[in-house]
Formats: C-alpha cells, sequence, structure tokens
C-alpha cells in the first residue's frame, strides 16, 4: 500500500471512530500538497486524491501537511510493525508498543 493508499484508509478508520477533527502529517511534500489542494488534479491519481479529500470533508477541522521525514520516526516504525501483521489492530487509549520505543530512542538521542 503506497502512501496515497494509506491516507485514505486512515481516514475511513477515524470516521468510524467518530473522531471530528484531523491532522495528516505525511513526509512526502507532492502528496500533501496535492490532498491540500483545491485545484482538480487531472493526473491518472486524480480519483484518489479526490477520494481522500471526499473522506476527509465530513471532518469538523481537517489539516494535511507535511514534516520532515526525520519528524516521522514514530509513523515509520509503526508502518514497518503493521507491515508484519495479519490482522487489524487499533489503539485507543495507550501508545503502541512500536511508537513507545521509537519515542524512548528519540529522547535518548537527543537528550
Amino acid at each position: 500500500m503506497d502512501v496515497r493508499g494509506a491516507v485514505g484508509h486512515i481516514i475511513k478508520g477515524i470516521r468510524q471512530m467518530l473522531v471530528s477533527e484531523l491532522i495528516v502529517e505525511g513526509d512526502n511534500v507532492t502528496v500533501m500538497q496535492t490532498i491540500s489542494s483545491t485545484h482538480p488534479n487531472l493526473s491518472r491519481l486524480g480519483l484518489v486524491y479526490k477520494y481522500i479529500c471526499c473522506l476527509a470533508a465530513g471532518h469538523r477541522y481537517v489539516s494535511f501537511s507535511c514534516v520532515r521525514h526525520s519528524a516521522n520516526s514514530v509513523a515509520h516504525s509503526l508502518a514497518r510493525y503493521a507491515s508484519l501483521l495479519d490482522d487489524e489492530v487499533v489503539w485507543m487509549e495507550e501508545s503502541p508498543p512500536p511508537a513507545l520505543d521509537t519515542t524512548t530512542n528519540l529522547v535518548i538521542f537527543d537528550g
């Protein structure tokens, strides 16, 4: 699953959880700019971007922004972990173990 497919899947899951505010951060500048653009996308992926925008439109607050790749280490750690799973896993109240491991490493190396 690429970035565009992952964003659509995540937004759909968030909508099912009845979350009213949506903040999406990614490290692909082109994808984040295209999703947040008000201009129609005429590329072959235009329908994918439109689908993501339609899913996001049901939220009270929506923000798409780009972050540096290094700032996205927790997301990448979770993506690696998810690629090894056979079933879908959702964490609501506590942080998933891969995220805790990554943030602990960041504190140790940055501190």
